[in-house]
């Protein structure tokens, strides 16, 4: 994901910052519709881990209080 967003943010500066990092506003480099599909499915598969993480961990804690 970091290497689409960094090279979106650099896209952006040389169209529209004037060469500028500190003209871009913070969500540039957030506009999914610009991903491609490899950035797209690594942060889909990063969201997933993430919430499989945090339902086994909820599952434990629920058991430990019990």
């Amino acid at each position: 994901m970091h290497h689409a967003r960094t090279q979106r943010e650099y896209q952006w500066i040389e169209q529209f910052g004037a060469g500028r990092r500190a003209n871009m506003p913070g969500y540039a480099g957030l506009e999914v519709w610009d991903w491609n599909a490899h950035s797209l499915s690594e942060t889909a598969v990063a969201i997933a881990g993430s919430v499989l993480v945090a339902l086994v961990v909820s599952h434990y804690a629920a058991d430990r209080e019990n």
